[in-house]
């Protein structure tokens, strides 16, 4: 990967390249396609229980004669009818594709989920532009862009498409109305593109939130096996401390040994040295020498001679008369 690559990708996500991967990143955009379907399919229930009785109501109104009063009420009302129509296609659509789990996302569930939002948001232009004919507002598409920021985590490209689209789409739409009856747009004018660049904020700020939460997790997840790994291996040394120690050759118990000769009886009841003994149950070596009783007793002449060296005053005064 080149350098600048590597610095505007430290730069987007707060993080050095080396602690977020390709596999990462492919990972949050399918997590949060994961996410987008499943508020997609809450969304259109939640959207078909609402416009059903707002379709039952432009009936009545039908029957109330408000249809003759302006052109913006038969186009709300088939604008409902046409939207019911397209979330139980939705609902049906999710229900046939649903993805079980983020790693289930293939590159044609992101394609078929922003088409069906990009569609969804679309289908609204008309009952938005019924809504600006019969009561001269935008409620319609101010609710429709602060759902979409709100609701959906809408990656960069996809998010300018949308909310640039639909600004453009409903712009087109109040020019038109301001041509064909002479009603002025310009407040409404100003504040569908004020509300789309708030939108648009919006569902950045959200986007960003995310990925920092998600990268943030991974990291935590990542740093929290390598303890997860340096714990186990600390736990085999461990181990393997305690196996050596148990290991290491220790004198304990009872030791027989001969009132005489001072041999040792080993396990196996042989007698042996007490140094070939102690040499086989333990670490220690030996150096051999000759205690003084023994040597009296073994050789006395080179004993006696030693120890009249020892006890002979003139000897002694002659040394004390060196000089230093």
């Amino acid at each position: 990967m080149s350098q600048p690559s590597e610095q505007r990708r430290r730069r987007k996500t707060e993080f050095s390249p080396e602690e977020i991967r390709d596999a990462d990143a492919a990972d949050f955009y399918s997590t949060i396609a994961f996410q987008n379907f499943s508020r997609m399919r809450m969304m259109a229930m939640v959207a078909l229980v609402i416009f059903l009785p707002l379709f039952i109501w432009d009936l009545i109104r039908f029957f109330h004669g408000y249809w003759q009063q302006s052109i913006g009420y038969p186009i709300i009302a088939f604008s409902h009818l046409g939207l019911l129509f397209l979330l139980a296609g939705i609902l049906l659509l999710a229900r046939w594709k649903m993805p079980q789990r983020p790693s289930s996302i293939q590159r044609s569930h992101k394609r078929l989920i922003n088409g069906v939002l990009a569609t969804a948001l679309l289908s609204t232009l008309p009952l938005a532009l019924g809504d600006v004919l019969a009561g001269s507002a935008i409620d319609v598409y101010i609710g429709m862009v602060f759902a979409y920021a709100s609701i959906f985590v809408l990656p960069n490209r996809i998010r300018l498409v949308l909310f640039g689209t639909y600004m453009a789409s409903m712009v087109i739409l109040l020019i038109g109305v301001y041509f064909a009856i002479g009603q002025s747009m310009a407040i409404h004018l100003i504040n569908v593109v004020a509300f789309a660049i708030v939108a648009f904020i919006l569902s950045r700020v959200l986007f960003l939130y995310n990925r920092q939460d998600f990268f943030n997790r991974r990291l935590i997840d990542r740093q929290s096996e390598e303890i997860k790994q340096q714990n186990e291996k600390n736990e085999a040394l461990i181990a393997e401390l305690r196996s050596a120690l148990e290991e290491v050759k220790t004198l304990s118990g009872f030791i027989p040994i001969c009132s005489v000769c001072k041999k040792i009886r080993d396990d196996k009841g042989y007698w042996n040295q007490i140094e070939e003994y102690i040499s086989t149950h333990s670490d220690a070596r030996f150096s051999h020498g000759i205690c003084p009783a023994c040597m009296q007793k073994m050789y006395p002449e080179q004993y006696a001679s030693i120890q009249s060296k020892a006890s002979d005053p003139d000897l002694d005064e002659g040394r004390q008369g060196e000089p230093e």
